[in-house]
């Protein structure tokens, strides 16, 4: 019995344009889907060490859950069970009018919270 060989074939294509001809922007990356105002968040395992940490604890998961569930299916409203780990850091504060109760987002949150979301987005496509 011989077996069966496939060849498949290889090509490279160089793909250019003048120096003429101006370059698009890159489109802006696909914006996070709201989370429902009706979402019930239920903690099953751990507790966050502080207010500040629930809030963004609470952020993360409806945020994760939102992403999930269209990718799931229009008919599908089963929970969304979220693990989170996140890292404790201290907020310099400048301002002397800043209590440690005071809940205050840095840049670096921010963007840190965004590469998240969007790379779980690419997980789940």
């Amino acid at each position: 019995m011989y077996a069966m060989l496939r060849f498949y074939h290889t090509i490279q294509i160089q793909a250019s344009i003048p120096s003429s001809v101006p370059l698009l922007p890159p489109p802006p990356p696909p914006s996070l889907p709201p989370p429902p105002t009706a979402i019930n968040l239920t903690p099953l395992v751990g507790y966050p060490p502080d207010p500040r940490s629930l809030t963004l604890f609470n952020l993360y998961a409806s945020q994760a859950a939102s992403i999930a569930w269209p990718k799931a299916g229009q008919l599908n409203r089963r929970p969304v069970i979220v693990g989170l780990a996140l890292k404790r850091t201290k907020i310099p504060s400048t301002r002397e009018d800043i209590d440690d109760d005071d809940f205050v987002v840095s840049e670096d949150d921010r963007q840190t919270f965004n590469e998240i979301m969007y790379m779980l987005m690419d997980c789940l496509d």
